[in-house]
């Protein structure tokens, strides 16, 4: 059983609301410019009265939020200039805000009809689709706003979005990017910058972009240093985030944390003193392994991988009472952590608390039922109290599972030859010499099964 790596754990559709852009004040002077008779543009001065009297009692429903008369009112003065986009963009926004989508829809691509260049109606559109799960159409409506507008501020964000969705990273970079030079505050971004090349595998830029967030924002140092020792963390490099974690933890005198990020910052660094005390321990240094599990279990000791790890450690190194106590703490944390039943019952066995192990052992199959391991351990176990029935069955389990398992054949064999079932006894001798053709014991015991047997034929 290899040690545990201990991990650390690192799109709701908002409500689309109406966003109500700078109103000028309508009057005669700003409602275009005059109109020839006979022109699509030319109305009666009656009717431009009425125009102007529309779109100013809409847009003061709107103020009011009463859109169910700002839509009436909107409506009239389509009837009175159809050719104006801004008022059927005006409209879109209403339905828009009572979430009617197909006529919100119908209204900006009238609006767009008009004026083409509307780099807030093709958003908007955008908008709809992304809400009604079309990322394809939300896609091809941002890029239109984009090519008229570059560095459309709400484009590019619902851009990155749409992308984190789908896990493209890469290709968020550059709307991100985007908004890191265009926004007054980027920091937001600039830390989802460091997120993305993280998620990336670009460790080495990550950190050079939260070292330069810290460097403009010293006053959240200590929040960026948790994000640069979670880069190292992520990167396998636990010896240095294991050094920025404790860097943090030594700023508490002085500075004033929050519980709640402290606490996770302790967690942080027992994982990665755990993930460098497994290093330590698949490099054979048991003692160092040790070291650093107890380490990690003083800034938390409820995680159940760091104790299992400590007990497998402690085993190596010969302490099996404290071993167990660790398995014992890592199941009153997890009790359905099958390795932990697992070795528990091994140590049980050697120590001859056979019920312990049994319990144990038939706790593992009842997790996981297709453990040869387990079959072979319980198996074994039943044969030495002479349960042979059962000691076959789950031998023979264990062998189906894992064709290659050497010492369920031999276990198997003995149990045969101990019910006097003398030929499969034989057979299976045979295919642990198959095996292991240096396996002593299978070859003295078949050397003596067959010579009995030969006497016993002879009579």
């Amino acid at each position: 059983m290899v040690a545990i790596l201990v991990t650390v754990v690192s799109a709701a559709i908002i409500l689309i609301l109406l966003r109500k852009p700078p109103e000028k004040s309508v009057s005669s002077s700003n409602t275009g410019s005059a109109s020839t008779p006979g022109s699509p543009e030319a109305t009666s001065p009656r009717d431009h009265n009425s125009l102007i009297e529309h779109l100013n009692q809409g847009n003061a429903y709107v103020r009011k939020f009463q859109y169910e008369q700002a839509l009436y009112h909107f409506k009239e003065a389509i009837k009175l200039k159809p050719e104006d986009p801004s008022i059927h963009f005006k409209v879109g926004r209403l339905h828009l805000q009572r979430e009617d989508f197909k006529n919100a829809l119908a209204a900006f691509k009238t609006s767009l009809e008009l004026n083409p260049k509307q780099v807030e109606a093709h958003y908007e559109m955008a908008r709809i689709y992304q809400h009604l799960h079309n990322a394809e159409k939300a896609s091809n409506a941002l890029s239109k706003a984009l090519k008229i507008n570059p560095v459309h501020t709400e484009s590019l964000k619902l851009q990155l979005k749409l992308l984190e969705q789908e896990h493209r990273y890469q290709e968020a970079l550059e709307p991100l990017q985007k908004l890191i030079e265009s926004l007054p505050d980027p920091t937001k971004y600039q830390e989802l910058l460091a997120e993305y090349l993280m998620k990336l595998g670009d460790y080495p830029k990550a950190i050079a972009s939260l070292e330069n967030l810290i460097s403009l924002n010293p006053q959240d140092q200590l929040y960026y240093w948790g994000k640069v020792g979670q880069a190292y963390f992520d990167q396998g490099e636990y010896a240095r985030a294991i050094e920025q974690f404790k860097r943090i933890l030594q700023e508490q005198a002085t500075a004033r944390m929050d519980a709640t990020f402290i606490r996770a910052i302790k967690n942080q660094l027992a994982a990665a003193l755990c993930n460098e005390g497994v290093k330590l321990y698949q490099a054979q240094d048991p003692r160092g392994a040790i070291q650093h599990y107890q380490d990690a279990l003083v800034y938390d000791d409820s995680n159940a991988d760091i104790h299992y790890n400590l007990g497998k450690a402690l085993i190596d190194a010969k302490d099996s009472g404290k071993a167990m106590r660790h398995f014992e703490l890592a199941l009153s944390i997890n009790a359905n952590d099958a390795s932990c039943h697992y070795e528990l019952a091994v140590l049980q066995d050697q120590k001859g608390l056979v019920q312990e192990a049994l319990t144990h052992y038939q706790k593992v199959l009842e997790l996981e039922p297709h453990n040869p391991r387990a079959c072979f351990g319980l198996g074994t176990l039943y044969g030495v109290e002479g349960n042979l029935e059962k000691a076959i069955q789950l031998l023979s389990t264990a062998i189906r599972l894992d064709p290659g398992y050497t010492d369920a054949f031999y276990n198997l064999a003995v149990a045969l030859e101990r019910k006097k079932d003398i030929n499969k006894a034989i057979k299976f001798y045979k295919k642990v010499l198959s095996l292991d053709k240096n396996h002593e014991k299978a070859r003295s015991n078949l050397a003596h099964i067959q010579h009995t047997h030969k006497q016993g034929l002879r009579r």
